[in-house]
């Protein structure tokens, strides 16, 4: 059985908004997390893979680095597509694609770097993409270096990385604080 909520009339997420599965044959056991984003329903899925795998940084972090890796997801927009294969070709192993989440995920997810970023006439998907790939290579690709630098331009600082794009490629790069 499945059940799903109404959204309000503004398009608004309330809170009888989302959805309920509910299998009722006695040999169904629903997949975990990360297999399904969503996972079986029991509790701290998230937290639990952060602590199978020493994480300490954030859920989003965590979500961003399973949806970018998994090769089940099928990324329909150019940038978020380009992500995906950064982290799972030029990063080198796990480590690196969890960095690269943990430092980038903010781009997509704040709002405060979706506005700025949007005020540099940017994409923040475009952003994100420049960002894993940058990170992906050590911190050494020009390209991926000279693409972020124009679309973090004047933004708050990315923790981790706006000093390194300063240095690397873009020494007149403004970071807000």
């Amino acid at each position: 059985m499945i059940e799903f909520g109404q959204y309000e009339p503004d398009d608004t997420w309330h809170r009888r908004s989302g959805f309920r599965f509910e299998c009722y044959h006695n040999n169904f056991v629903p997949s975990a997390y990360p297999e399904q984003i969503c996972g079986n329903g029991t509790k701290d899925e998230v937290a639990l893979f952060k602590k199978q795998n020493n994480w300490t940084d954030s859920r989003q972090a965590t979500i961003f680095y399973n949806v970018f890796t998994n090769d089940g997801i099928v990324q329909t927009d150019s940038d978020c597509a380009s992500t995906a294969r950064a982290m799972t070709n030029r990063c080198k192993n796990a480590t690196q694609q969890y960095e690269a989440a943990r430092l980038c995920w903010p781009l997509v997810a704040k709002p405060r770097f979706n506005m700025c970023i949007l005020r540099n006439l940017e994409r923040s998907e475009s952003a994100m993409r420049h960002c894993v790939e940058y990170v992906c290579s050590g911190f050494t690709d020009p390209n991926a270096c000279d693409a972020l630098s124009e679309e973090i331009d004047r933004c708050q600082e990315l923790v981790g990385v706006s000093y390194r794009v300063r240095s690397h490629c873009a020494p007149y790069l403004s970071i807000k604080k």
